[in-house]
């Protein structure tokens, strides 16, 4: 290449081959950890589909489809992990005297997509949690909302038909005689 080329200026140095080996296996970590942000974002989409779910074939897809983002997610998260532990291995073998430049920013680098790794696996965790926590309980869903709306019912009912006078007659004419200002015998 000549000078004429890049405005008069000299033409840039071309990157050592172990540096374009290292930014590639990068790129593969950032893929793999972006994957799993999606998947974090997809399980909180089934957990809302579970929710509208009825019957058992719609639980049943949504289970499918969870268990294969799993599947993908758990071999995205092993990926990352396998290429972060890599690079860091090999940068440790690097000779600090000659290559502390390269070897700085290979370390910072790694220390910053080893951040995001941790950050994203601990959002697909939570994510996971919850939906697990969700779906365990979300059989008594209906059992619940029976047994809430029998408690209002029952709330309603007494408010609407049994007055505290009544109430106050009925217990005390259990026993202690008629105590509601009637007079009654002793």
């Amino acid at each position: 290449m000549d000078e004429e080329s890049y405005g008069g200026q000299q033409a840039p140095t071309k990157q050592p081959d172990y540096m374009e080996k290292f930014f590639k296996e990068v790129e593969r970590a950032k893929a793999a950890i972006h994957r799993v942000k999606g998947a974090t974002t997809t399980i909180k989409q089934l957990q809302d589909e579970a929710v509208n779910a009825i019957g058992s074939e719609p639980e049943q897809a949504v289970s499918s489809k969870l268990a294969t983002i799993l599947t993908q997610a758990n071999k995205d998260c092993a990926l990352a992990k396998r290429v972060l532990e890599g690079l860091k291995k090999e940068t440790e073998t690097m000779d600090r005297r000659q290559q502390q430049a390269d070897i700085r920013v290979r370390e910072n680098l790694h220390a910053n997509i080893l951040q995001t790794l941790v950050a994203a696996v601990r959002a697909y965790q939570t994510a996971q949690q919850v939906y697990s926590c969700f779906y365990s309980s979300s059989f008594l869903k209906f059992n619940l909302a029976k047994t809430l709306f029998c408690k209002n019912l029952t709330a309603l009912f007494l408010r609407l038909f049994v007055t505290p006078g009544i109430v106050g007659v009925q217990i005390s004419s259990q026993g202690k005689g008629n105590q509601a200002g009637q007079g009654g015998e002793a």
